[in-house]
């Protein structure tokens, strides 16, 4: 996919055209349908879900997924941000999502059809409230696919929908919805040594690793007990892209966290942030790899529910042993990112079979999300 169809939401007269999609002739569609959209007549309504940690939490996004049918009269449960893989199948078919959203925060719904090369898809695309009534709508076209930005007004569960414009549907009608938060910037070089700034609030930057030597670096001002979520759509939107994504504090320069996959090819992780202060968020091509586009989300949650970590002692050459709260038998500890053998002493005291030497990066991750604790640096 070429970069400047994949990221032409934040400029979209630099799109590069493309054919109509395959086997959609323009001229024989319903074009009174399609300049309304066919949720603006929707009458079939949506069950409320019950939104739960059944693909991800509200902590770690769901990332990269695919749709769960039946889901036409019960929306499927997602967290932001999410890439869902489906189909609209058969003819009338209608798929929607139910996501948990935050007052203030822009909600980013994108539908990848026409660009996905075989999708006979038009997608129609439409954002609800917690009542199931439609708040807006957007349609495309066959050459360009919808976008919706909107704005929450309150906390509460919100739900997408996607179906084709004319009802039709099959095989070969494919998609990729993305829905993420955060305002939309754009990558401005050179920030390889000196950070470029982001705001203080969920971001979706859109940026381009020129070769295999090339670091993106970001900075921005987190919060003590917010979650922070970091997710890279490389590979996922088309790009030759293979990359890692780290977090780091600007002041002393430790790296707290870093991640090369989570979501097939691309890096995805969350950290509940150990100070109020700036941070530094790295974006760099793996060895070998020469490079390419990329979306980078970063997202604030609150941190209510991860674990967290007030203590580390290290009582053998290779065992530690952690306190904090939220520690389970589902909790896995990482050394430096990496995993090792963890076993509940009694609650909140977990021992780690792992050699943690001094300046070693202690995390706390829980099961089924991996929803991740604050990182606590070994003495």
């Amino acid at each position: 996919m070429d970069p400047s169809i994949a990221l032409g939401r934040t400029n979209p007269r630099s799109r590069v055209a493309s054919e109509p999609t395959p086997g959609r002739g323009r001229g024989r569609l319903h074009t009174e349908v399609r300049s309304a959209g066919r949720f603006g007549l929707h009458k079939g309504g949506i069950a409320q879900a019950q939104i739960n940690a059944t693909a991800g939490s509200v902590g770690t996004g769901s990332g990269d997924i695919d749709e769960a049918e039946p889901n036409d009269q019960v929306a499927q449960n997602v967290f932001m941000p999410a890439n869902i893989f489906g189909q609209i199948r058969p003819s009338l078919d209608e798929d929607f999502f139910a996501f948990p959203s935050f007052a203030g925060e822009q909600i980013n719904v994108e539908a990848f059809a026409s660009r996905i090369s075989g999708s006979r898809l038009v997608a129609d695309i439409a954002l609800f409230d917690s009542a199931g009534k439609v708040i807006t709508e957007a349609v495309g076209d066959g050459v360009e696919d919808p976008l919706i930005q909107f704005v929450a007004p309150a906390d509460g569960i919100m739900f997408a929908g996607i179906t084709d414009v004319d009802g039709l549907g099959g095989s070969s009608f494919i998609y990729l919805l993305s829905i993420s938060s955060g305002v939309d910037v754009d990558e401005v070089e050179p920030n390889s040594r000196t950070p470029q700034v982001l705001p203080a609030s969920a971001v979706t930057v859109f940026g381009n690793l020129a070769n295999s030597s090339d670091i993106d670096l970001y900075s921005f001002n987190g919060v003590q007990g917010q979650t922070v979520i970091l997710d890279i759509d490389a590979d996922v939107i088309g790009s030759p892209l293979v990359s890692a994504v780290t977090l780091s504090d600007l002041t002393t320069g430790i790296q707290y966290f870093s991640s090369d996959h989570n979501d097939g090819n691309d890096p995805r992780f969350n950290l509940l942030l150990p100070i109020t202060g700036p941070y530094v968020i790295g974006v760099v091509p793996l060895a070998g790899n020469s490079g390419g586009f990329y979306r980078l989300n970063v997202s604030f949650v609150p941190g209510d529910n991860s674990p967290t970590i007030s203590t580390i002692t290290r009582i053998g050459r290779k065992l530690i042993d952690i306190t904090g709260t939220g520690l389970n038998s589902s909790s896995i500890v990482e050394v430096n990112g990496t995993q090792v053998r963890t076993s509940v002493i009694q609650k909140g005291e977990l021992n780690a079979k792992a050699k943690a030497r001094p300046g070693s990066v202690i995390t706390v991750a829980n099961l089924p999300d991996l929803r991740r604790s604050n990182p606590l640096v070994v003495q």
